[in-house]
């Protein structure tokens, strides 16, 4: 009987081995699961998991509209589109109609458009003739989309919003910037954004006369259009410069 009650016992203890490595295998399955660096060593993924994040929370959601501009004649880029698309046409205006609709339904309780503050009270001025009835809107999509959604929306005033950093007094004095980037022995960093850039903007031009303004717009808010962008900061001209002097990085 005691043998049997030893064998029992070496039974039991066997199976609550077993036990115990079967839990420890499924804490390590767990554990696996739950690491972010799942080979890593387990001080990293503490160290991960333990990571102090903020706890406030944003109050305010705020939406970007990419768009192209609406009118050439103020168009401050370097490359200026050819293709001018008449964003006072009828069909035109039925669509920007469209994109307020939806603009509308987002509830937007600020709107801000590309005007720097030094600009607010001629904007104030503007916007109170406009909702007089006195002022004809320009072609500009800051005024076709801004004033108007700001109308709709029956808000007191339209935001300015827009940063123009002072540059340094090096790329002031620059004019002829193939002639600077080739005192720096960086003709070749100017030729290649140059090249990429009018590439680019050729190419985003030429679709306004295929493309109407609703469907332009949502290309211009793809992840693809915004990876393109970046892309062609990259490219040669943020190089451009010497020692501490970053003048291309300045002028992107």
């Amino acid at each position: 009987m005691k043998s049997k009650g030893k064998v029992l016992d070496i039974l039991l203890i066997i199976v609550s081995a077993i036990a115990m490595l079967n839990c420890a295998k499924e804490r390590e399955v767990s554990t696996a699961k739950k690491s972010h660096f799942p080979n890593a060593s387990l001080q990293l993924n503490k160290a991960y998991n333990n990571f102090p994040f903020t706890e406030i929370k944003v109050k305010h959601k705020v939406l970007v509209l990419g768009t192209f501009h609406f009118n050439n004649a103020s168009n401050l880029s370097q490359v200026k589109g050819k293709e001018e698309m008449d964003i006072l046409s009828e069909e035109n205006q039925e669509q920007l109609n469209r994109l307020l609709l939806v603009l509308r339904r987002y509830g937007p309780t600020k709107i801000a458009i590309e005007f720097r503050l030094a600009y607010r009270q001629k904007i104030d001025s503007l916007y109170k003739e406009y909702k007089a009835g006195s002022y004809i809107l320009r072609r500009d999509e800051a005024f076709q989309l801004g004033f108007k959604l700001t109308k709709q929306m029956n808000h007191e005033k339209v935001c300015c919003m827009d940063n123009y950093t002072q540059l340094p007094e090096t790329v002031n004095k620059a004019r002829d910037w193939e002639k600077y980037a080739d005192s720096l022995g960086h003709t070749q960093l100017w030729h290649t954004y140059d090249a990429e850039n009018t590439r680019f903007n050729s190419y985003m031009d030429s679709l306004k006369t295929v493309l109407n303004p609703c469907e332009l717009r949502l290309l211009f808010n793809t992840k693809k259009y915004a990876d393109r962008i970046e892309q062609t900061w990259a490219t040669g001209l943020v190089n451009l410069g010497y020692e501490d002097l970053h003048v291309g990085g300045y002028l992107l």
